[in-house]
């Protein structure tokens, strides 16, 4: 906004405001008076980076209406059902239909959706606030359910360690899943490529720490059945402390 004001009073403030609204409808109203044709150079990326919060903002309005959609389709099928705060017990083809029929979408396309739909709502709900903060978008959001999707509800942590320690299994409390770019030496990052991992963060308290060795970088832990590298442990906080576990041999391109 400073820099606005050094360029002079006459100069269109429309592009640097844009880049400072949160998603939602005052963006979008904001947005529609603005003509590209007439912004500077850094005021258009500030406008395309608004249009893309607001693309994620409406990308989460139309999943939320999506998994809607799946959780009254399920709660009349009777070969379905519907758990208290409406999570459905799977996709049912007449929701895969009826949501292929509405966005004009293959059956197939349809039903990616609603599964990607119910994640964030029922199960990813702080991917979900991401997605309509306009922190991510919905190709990232997708790419975190689907790489999720292996991951059951049974929230237990396997810890594998180096030495001869016996393997231990604890509850954990999973943070927001998010990407990271992986730079070690020797990967396609060290020659300008970068490589998209997810990092999981996996939260044990400090009753569960002193119950057992914490583990270290280099041991290894598995949820559901996969395995996964523990890149880094965090430091010690009141509530105890974080694991930043990394899917092995795992690459995503978005």
């Amino acid at each position: 906004m400073e820099s606005a004001e050094s360029e002079g009073a006459c100069r269109d403030l429309t592009g640097v405001i844009a880049d400072q609204l949160p998603a939602g409808p005052g963006l979008a109203a904001w947005l529609s008076s603005v003509r590209v044709e007439e912004l500077s150079g850094y005021d258009l990326a500030g406008v395309a980076g608004a249009y893309q919060r607001l693309e994620s903002w409406a990308a989460a309005g139309k999943l939320a209406a999506s998994a809607e959609t799946v959780s009254r389709a399920a709660a009349r099928d009777p070969k379905a059902s519907v758990d208290e705060d409406g999570r459905p017990s799977h996709v049912t083809a007449a929701a895969g239909a009826e949501l292929s029929l509405t966005l004009t979408q293959s059956h197939y396309t349809a039903m990616r959706l609603a599964h990607v739909a119910c994640d964030l709502r029922w199960r990813l709900r702080a991917t979900c606030a991401a997605l309509t903060a306009g922190t991510i978008d919905k190709d990232r959001a997708r790419l975190i359910s689907e790489y999720l999707s292996v991951l059951n509800d049974d929230p237990t942590v396997t810890l594998h360690f180096q030495d001869s320690t016996p393997d231990i299994s604890l509850p954990y409390i999973t943070k927001n899943p998010t990407w990271e770019e992986d730079y070690q030496p020797g990967s396609p990052a060290s020659t300008g490529q970068g490589v998209t991992v997810m990092i999981l963060f996996v939260h044990l308290t400090p009753a569960q720490i002193a119950a057992a060795r914490f583990p270290r970088e280099g041991d290894t832990a598995s949820i559901s059945g996969v395995d996964y590298d523990i890149g880094r442990v965090g430091a010690d906080r009141e509530d105890g402390r974080t694991l930043y576990l990394r899917r092995r041999n795992q690459r995503f391109d978005r």
